[in-house]
């Protein structure tokens, strides 16, 4: 993110790819009237040319329609197509200047996967508020993966359990459900290889947890068909209030796959002895606690992003972990937060070594014994989770 503080309240924020351009005041030094009758204002100069200022906006933000934050000079100057954000009950005058696209900020809008939520903001107290008028203020929330906001809101994607206003989608209305989903077409995604895929050569598997599982680990033979039996995660609305919120052990099922599970297990590990996979477990959830637990760390997007990235690219660095068997990233570029690749690490410094081997103890002897109940499965897939 880069922000230019160009005037008053002018800024310039380069976000995301995205260029915004708030409360343009334009009006050259000393031509609009003295607030305080001391000297006429601006007091100084542009920071640069309004020219300069323009290039390159895509969006733009007027919190109110005081002279110092939407003057004359800008509204002549500032492009009438471009989408224009402002408080509810100011559109119309805006509009009057001839722009075109304008879009009242009543609570939160989502624009090329950035999320602007409106802040209730004041001029001052008592007789003063009166006077001045209404103002808002905003945030600016740019954490989540714009590429996939961007792919998923296109008009050819499908959304399943998502809430809908009218023509507008909105991923934070939990009212019927948090489970929503979304499929898309590949070549949507602006920096998608158009090739055909000949093979693959990693395999993904998810696993939400949020206590001792690192956002990833590298698995081999026996360990991969493991986890991919174990299939733990945390429960979804998607499979009722029973489930919602819960630890889950879940294989992988496959619908194409119509014998036992334990059969689908030494069925994996089979294909991976004929068509070699590099495998990893991908937890997308927390390490070292749960939510509430200000110790823990959220394995978040762009960590999962960097971590995907690294494994196509094999530029992750691993190391054996001493407790489970299965290697953990030392370093991945692009992650700084050491935390969520080695919870041994984070439960150390933390002062929490018990805590961390009673889990570790906790989870072997839980995972044999959901893997022994596959009387089918080959032994040393159960063996190796011991």
């Amino acid at each position: 993110m880069k922000l230019r503080l160009l005037r008053n309240a002018t800024l310039k924020l380069e976000i995301l790819g995205r260029t915004v351009l708030i409360d343009p005041f334009f009006a050259p030094k000393g031509s609009r009237p003295s607030f305080t009758g001391r000297a006429p204002n601006p007091l100084v100069e542009l920071a640069a040319s309004p020219e300069e200022i323009l290039d390159g906006v895509e969006l733009v933000i007027v919190s109110h329609l005081h002279a110092d934050h939407f003057d004359p000079v800008a509204q002549s100057l500032v492009p009438k197509h471009l989408p224009l954000i402002c408080q509810p009950g100011d559109e119309d005058k805006i509009r009057s200047h001839g722009f075109s696209d304008v879009i009242p900020l009543a609570k939160v809008i989502d624009w090329n996967g950035i999320r602007l939520q409106r802040r209730e903001g004041s001029h001052g107290l008592g007789p003063v508020v009166q006077k001045m008028g209404p103002v808002m203020g905003f945030s600016i929330n740019a954490k989540d993966e714009p590429t996939i906001y961007s792919a998923v809101t296109q008009p050819r994607s499908y959304l399943e359990n998502v809430s809908q206003h009218g023509d507008e989608v909105d991923f934070y209305d939990t009212n019927y459900t948090s489970n929503g989903r979304a499929t898309f077409p590949f070549d949507v995604i602006e920096s998608a290889a158009a090739d055909e895929i000949a093979e693959a050569h990693f395999l993904l598997i998810l696993n939400k947890n949020e206590n001792i599982v690192p956002a990833v680990a590298k698995l081999e033979g026996p360990q991969a068909a493991a986890f991919f039996m174990l299939g733990e995660t945390t429960g979804t609305s998607a499979g009722g209030a029973d489930e919602a919120g819960k630890f889950l052990r879940v294989p992988g099922t496959n619908p194409f796959f119509p014998m036992p599970h334990d059969l689908q297990g030494n069925r994996f590990l089979e294909l991976l002895a004929e068509n070699p996979l590099e495998v990893y477990v991908m937890n997308t959830g927390r390490v070292g606690g749960p939510e509430e637990d200000e110790r823990s760390s959220k394995v978040r997007i762009k960590h999962s992003s960097a971590i995907v990235k690294g494994i196509a690219e094999g530029t992750i660095e691993w190391e054996l972990d001493p407790d489970f068997g299965y290697f953990v990233a030392s370093s991945v570029p692009g992650i700084d937060d050491l935390d969520v690749l080695q919870p041994r690490r984070l439960y150390a410094e933390q002062g929490r070594e018990d805590e961390y081997g009673a889990l570790v103890e906790r989870f072997k002897a839980e995972r044999a014994e959901f893997l022994s109940g596959f009387p089918s499965l080959s032994d040393e897939i159960v063996a190796a989770v011991s």
